[in-house]
């Protein structure tokens, strides 16, 4: 039964988890944010809705979250200048999804506590004499903590204006989770029960589709469905039917990756960022010196050496290849487990989490150790209940799964959600005024950190759209093999005007053209619908602003060689070739046309 009161919370926090998340689809609209992982899947969209299947099935990026892009920009058409704010749209939709899925979620972890709060449990004291059972928070708080816990999670550590599968997954894992609490409490027939089981399996099913990782999770849920069946015979058929539907769902695209690597594999995400991030192999350009990896069957073409000039224009499409299938470029080159690598990476990864749990979500953790310690010992008493404290052993064990190699706030989000509602649900204090007080002190108390965590990150934002935060700095790493999600700020605008400024000289979609400087960054290439096939990395850039005029046309030579139609880069010309280049409309973009 509610609580007085308890819709009207409810509603005010739904509608200010909205409002906030309106707010950063706007502020990403606004900078016209766009990451490296975005470009990817904006190009497997297309692909699958063209029906270019060989482009399509991609090892390292997952379908679900390209699809979606894909429909939204063929039913929208956008201009040059609403591409990347349609897809923005396309994210708050999804956001609002995520709300839904993990609102049904919450509601499952609150029934379950208050029919643990209705059902007294009495145990016999030391005097032979019955004592009342225990209670857990009270529903105010249960309600004020999910939904901050829910919304700094989201749009902190995953990120509203990251164009990546993310917040997709993380409503997968919500709905997943909230179908198995509701499959442990099910109490009607057994109808009721095997659409359960089938909806759970999808739910994980749909969740690789979204990200590759979400398939050894989704075995981890089914472990747990199965210890929950094997308590309750009643649920056996259900837990069958939830791993036949995840098979069906998932084998498909299982064996497509497989028969494209030519050996059986779920996808090639964490074989990349194994590589990449405990055994520094360099990325998205290959070189030797990393002993024990191997070498690549078919590394990108160099073109020149001192500077450096790469050609990738085939067999790979896309608008940066090397960032569209990085598993072909990489194929070959295998994974070394060495101790020193390892410990390097754990000790990171567990820095990352000591301020995670320890600075920045201290408050929180300190109220619920302090609301644990309270609970004392309870001998003979049982919840009744496994799914909870699975759910949270689960999150935990992707976490550390995650901690083994790479971790981000957007990677892990859904999973920290499960661990914290598992804790919460384990605080459960004897009846009694002084107990009533303690549950009522510890929500408050985490009510204020969380409202605290959320303006701080939100003031943040604010005053980097004002201009006085200093810029996430660009990096080069690989996502769902798997690095950064910030968007570029160094300017949507400019990124249109480059774009605008490509076919005012004559470059159409479809042109190949030349890069110099950092590649990743050009998502105007996409805009224009144009193919970046050479490139003179970064750091060799800067060697190409000092030679002679005779050195500079040997370069241009070789950077335009073949099918580029010109060469654009980042970098403000200088030296003796500065009256050659031309500025793209009023963008930070430069183009040598031949």
């Amino acid at each position: 039964m509610k609580a007085p009161g308890e819709d009207r919370l409810r509603l005010f926090l739904r509608t200010a988890a909205i409002l906030l998340a309106v707010g950063h689809t706007w502020a990403a609209i606004r900078a016209g944010s766009m990451n490296e992982d975005g470009i990817s899947y904006l190009d497997m969209g297309d692909a699958f809705l063209r029906g270019d299947w060989a482009m399509a099935v991609n090892t390292v990026w997952s379908p679900l979250y390209a699809v979606i892009l894909g429909i939204s920009l063929r039913i929208a058409r956008p201009s040059v200048e609403w591409e990347f704010a349609v897809v923005h749209v396309t994210n708050l939709l999804i956001f609002v999804f995520t709300l839904i899925c993990f609102e049904f979620y919450w509601k499952q972890l609150i029934f379950l506590s208050r029919r643990n709060d209705r059902a007294v449990h009495r145990h016999p004291d030391s005097t032979g004499r019955e004592a009342a059972g225990r209670m857990g928070l009270p529903w105010w708080a249960w309600l004020s903590v999910g939904y901050g816990l829910f919304i700094w999670s989201t749009l902190s550590l995953i990120r509203l204006w990251a164009v990546a599968p993310d917040m997709l997954v993380a409503g997968l894992v919500f709905l997943a989770a909230g179908l198995l609490l509701r499959l442990e409490a099910a109490e009607d027939g057994s109808g009721r029960r095997v659409l359960l089981g089938v909806g759970l399996g999808a739910a994980l099913g749909l969740g690789y589709l979204g990200k590759a990782v979400m398939l050894p999770v989704a075995v981890l849920f089914l472990a747990l469905t199965g210890v929950l069946a094997w308590r309750s015979p009643k649920m056996r058929a259900a837990a069958g039917l939830a791993a036949a539907a995840l098979i069906l769902i998932a084998g498909p695209w299982v064996a497509l990756m497989s028969l494209a690597e030519d050996r059986p594999t779920f996808g090639e995400a964490g074989r990349l960022t194994y590589l990449q991030h405990v055994n520094g192999v360099a990325y998205p350009f290959w070189k030797p010196g990393i002993e024990g990896t191997g070498e690549p069957e078919h590394p990108p073409r160099m073109l020149m050496q001192n500077p450096d000039v790469y050609e990738f224009a085939l067999p790979v499409p896309g608008t940066y290849a090397p960032g569209y299938d990085p598993a072909y470029w990489y194929r070959g080159v295998r994974p070394s487990i060495r101790p020193s690598e390892q410990a390097r990476a754990l000790l990171s990864n567990g820095l990352f989490y000591a301020g995670l749990f320890g600075r920045e979500m201290g408050g929180v953790a300190a109220a619920i150790l302090i609301l644990l310690l309270l609970r004392g010992r309870k001998p003979r008493e049982r919840s009744g209940y496994l799914g909870p404290a699975g759910l949270a052993a689960v999150g935990l064990a992707v976490l550390a799964l995650y901690g083994l190699v790479y971790v981000e706030g957007r990677y892990i989000a859904p999973f920290v959600m499960l661990l914290i509602g598992g804790l919460l649900f384990a605080v459960r204090l004897p009846r009694g005024p002084g107990y009533s007080r303690a549950l009522s002190a510890g929500g408050s108390v985490m009510i204020i950190f969380l409202a605290l965590m959320i303006g701080s990150f939100n003031t943040q934002g604010l005053l980097r759209l004002a201009g006085t935060a200093e810029a996430p700095r660009r990096s080069s790493t690989l996502s769902e093999g798997e690095g950064s999600s910030e968007g570029s700020t160094s300017g949507g605008a400019d990124q249109v005007e480059a774009a605008i400024g490509l076919a005012a000289v004559g470059i159409r979609p479809g042109d190949e053209i030349a890069f110099v400087g950092y590649a990743f960054d050009a998502y105007f290439a996409r805009l224009a619908r144009v193919r970046i096939t050479r490139e003179m990395p970064d750091e060799a850039a800067a060697a190409f602003w000092t030679v002679d005029m005779n050195s500079f046309d040997v370069m241009a030579r070789t950077l335009l060689e073949g099918k580029p139609k010109a060469i654009v880069t980042d970098w403000q010309p200088t030296g003796p070739s500065a009256g050659r280049w031309s500025r793209l409309g009023n963008s930070g973009f430069w183009i040598f046309l031949p």
